[in-house]
């Protein structure tokens, strides 16, 4: 018993709609992680006796709100940025959320500024 750990039971694998094809699924897929959480805590991390504890329900997004300062609010995404295979982005805030950390969330044009890798236009 000394050996028991919920995380061993009780894992997430992120779906994403192409996961299950054959051949190029596993390029969609992100890795299985140990999760917290069960159906009555607050970060919930449901999960199905059919399917042994295998997460089925869990907040994707998280956002900590700070009202007196809006550049101290958090948020945490996760499948990351990009929902592009082959993109930096892709799962790259999954690690972060599984740990149930956050990054900033940037509010005031100049810090949006600071931090932009790039500038994305799309034009009809």
């Amino acid at each position: 018993m000394q050996d028991w750990a919920w995380g061993k039971l009780h894992t997430i694998t992120p779906g994403h709609p192409f996961g299950g094809q054959p051949i190029i699924g596993n390029v969609f897929s992100l890795p299985t992680q140990p999760l917290g959480g069960d159906n009555s805590t607050v970060s919930v991390g449901s999960y199905s006796f059919l399917q042994p504890f295998n997460v089925t329900n869990h907040p994707s997004y998280r956002m900590i709100v700070d009202l007196a300062n809006w550049e101290s609010s958090q948020a945490i995404y996760a499948g990351g940025q990009s929902g592009q295979p082959f993109s930096k982005h892709f799962g790259d805030l999954y690690p972060l959320w599984v740990k149930g950390e956050y990054n900033p969330l940037l509010y005031s044009p100049a810090a949006i500024s600071a931090k932009k890798e790039a500038v994305l236009t799309l034009e009809p």
